[in-house]
């Protein structure tokens, strides 16, 4: 990665690499700081793959694939198998309405 942004940095003459070594500084230093910290991948969500937000969450979490009316203007469509609309804010409007429905 660090040679295609250094590629890139070259063609553009734009210094991109300084800023990208410094994000990972910061993501790895964040990582040290809080090892305990939950991670969700956007990924696992697309495919369907809720097991480990239920066991953080401690309860299950459904999902259809609708997206609450206030975030179908963010919605973004996931080009995948399961072919429903799904985004980060939906993930957030899942587990708005678990907490009013706990």
């Amino acid at each position: 990665m660090i040679e295609l942004v250094s590629l890139l940095s070259e063609l553009s003459d734009i210094d991109l690499l300084s800023g990208f070594v410094e994000n990972l500084k910061l993501a790895d230093r964040f990582d040290l700081e809080h090892s305990a910290y939950f991670t969700y991948r956007y990924e696992d969500f697309l495919a369907g793959n809720l097991t480990a937000l239920e066991n953080y969450l401690g309860h299950s979490v459904s999902f259809s694939g609708s997206v609450d009316q206030e975030f179908v203007r963010v919605a973004r469509s996931k080009r995948s198998a399961i072919g429903e609309t799904g985004s980060l804010l939906t993930i957030y409007s899942i587990l708005s309405r678990s907490k009013r429905t706990s």
